[in-house]
């Protein structure tokens, strides 16, 4: 119903409930009503994460109601001229992701002689790695993705939009777990190469209706751009920046996506709550020193220096970066540089790190480092990615490095729980017990039943 009538008061000026005394002459009584019709603000466009409220003034009062919750009705009187303002652009939820207004005009008056409707339609957009916004369609038009960011794989799939991968990077189609989790993978179209560079004709032959890459990935980037193909650039060298990622990505791809991707920030920023809450009063002095080895090989020696993500979480965890003092995240040192931080332990990252362990323990130039020598040579995990690197099952990486340092403090951390729990949760996969053993020791997985 847009339609009411107001009542305004009586013709013999009483209350509106009151007493009338009829008299032998009679007499007669009449009430006032005026007429009001419904005023609806409307849009398409914009989803529950929209913040901020559009505001209406209707003869010097105010009224307002929430992007969130529209469309919602003002009941105005017959004749009244509103005055309305929509914001240009709309912030959201989530960081970086933005609505900005696609019609026009954002403002105006409008004169209420009947139930009228104020519509205004919003974009999406989000500012990508470098700052630069890039308009995205809506999520239900986002069904084919190209992603040449091979740790950004493991986003797309924890938030459940694996089924459009339809190109992604070649060391992708090769890590088992990821088969298993998702099948197509193996044999899925692989257009670029390690560095991202792209095989554009064959990109364009995937038709993508998005392109994620590293921002790290130029000029890649501005090849796919050129070719007429949409691209965010997106990255993350801190915990604050994955999660930041996640909800991006998971927002461009649609709210179900989004409400993964917050389940698992909130998840990981627990994570790291209870790690620091327990490890807060460890002295320094306690500290053990931690080498990470890249691990394709165990020469040249290539470890995870002071910058990049390798470093955070070894502090995160109550170590000490051997490599702390050397700049930038990968790089190449000398044996006599290893033997100088002389590491308590090393850890080694990728599919290959039992192989590189195995070189290290028989290397006599190895011989004389503490991990070596106490036998503290271990092999990262390794599941859908490589644990230790920049992937979702960081969350993961965490609480094994934790309890690998203080099996005390983190006694009633069971890791087998966490990843079955982890992977039932955030990839929909139901881990078997061989396969948790597989992947916490880096080993072959079992063979399928």
């Amino acid at each position: 119903m847009d339609t009411q009538f107001v009542w305004t008061g009586w013709s013999d000026g009483g209350a509106q409930s009151h007493s009338y005394t009829v008299t032998s002459a009679g007499g007669s009584i009449a009430a006032n009503y005026k007429t009001q019709y419904q005023l609806t603000f409307t849009q398409s466009g914009l989803d529950s994460s929209a913040n901020g409220t559009v505001v209406s003034t209707t003869g010097g009062l105010t009224s307002s109601g929430t992007y969130a919750n529209m469309p919602f009705n003002n009941w105005v009187d017959s004749g009244a001229q509103v005055s309305y303002a929509f914001q240009d652009n709309v912030t959201t939820t989530v960081p970086g992701a933005i609505f900005t207004l696609s019609s026009s005009p954002s403002s105006g008056s409008v004169t209420v002689n009947a139930p009228a409707t104020v519509s205004v339609t919003y974009g999406r957009a989000v500012f990508d790695y470098n700052g630069k916004l890039i308009h995205v369609p809506s999520a239900s038009q986002i069904n084919r993705i190209a992603d040449s960011w091979p740790a950004h794989n493991t986003i797309i799939v924890m938030v459940g939009a694996q089924n459009k991968i339809v190109a992604t990077s070649p060391s992708v189609t090769t890590i088992l777990m990821f088969q298993r989790i998702f099948p197509p993978i193996k044999n899925m179209l692989a257009p670029f190469d390690s560095s991202g560079a792209p095989n554009i004709e064959q990109l364009l032959a995937a038709n993508p209706d998005i392109v994620f890459v590293s921002s790290s990935s130029e000029p890649p980037a501005a090849a796919i751009e050129n070719a007429g193909m949409l691209v965010v650039r997106l990255n993350f060298f801190n915990f604050t920046e994955m999660t930041k990622t996640a909800q991006l990505t998971g927002w461009i791809l649609g709210e179900d996506a989004l409400a993964k991707a917050n389940a698992y920030a909130s998840y990981f920023n627990g994570v790291i709550e209870n790690v620091t809450s327990a490890i807060s009063q460890v002295p320094a002095s306690q500290k053990q020193t931690i080498l990470h080895l890249v691990g394709n090989r165990a020469s040249p020696i290539q470890i995870d220096a002071g910058g990049g993500l390798v470093n955070t979480w070894i502090n995160i965890c109550g170590g000490i970066n051997s490599a702390k003092d050397i700049a930038g995240n990968t790089q190449t040192v000398s044996i006599e540089q290893v033997l100088s931080m002389n590491p308590d332990i090393v850890l080694i990252g990728s599919a290959a790190a039992n192989s590189v362990k195995d070189t290290i323990m028989n290397d006599t130039a190895w011989s004389p480092v503490n991990a070596v020598i106490n036998g503290k040579v271990l092999a990262n995990p390794m599941g859908v990615f490589d644990w230790s690197r920049y992937s979702v099952e960081e969350a993961l990486n965490i609480q094994w490095v934790a309890k690998l340092l203080y099996p005390d403090k983190f006694a009633n951390t069971n890791l087998r729980v966490e990843t079955k729990n982890f992977y039932q949760t955030f990839y929909s996969y139901t881990l078997s017990e061989a396969e948790i053993d597989a992947i916490l020791n880096n080993t072959s997985l079992p063979p399928l039943p």
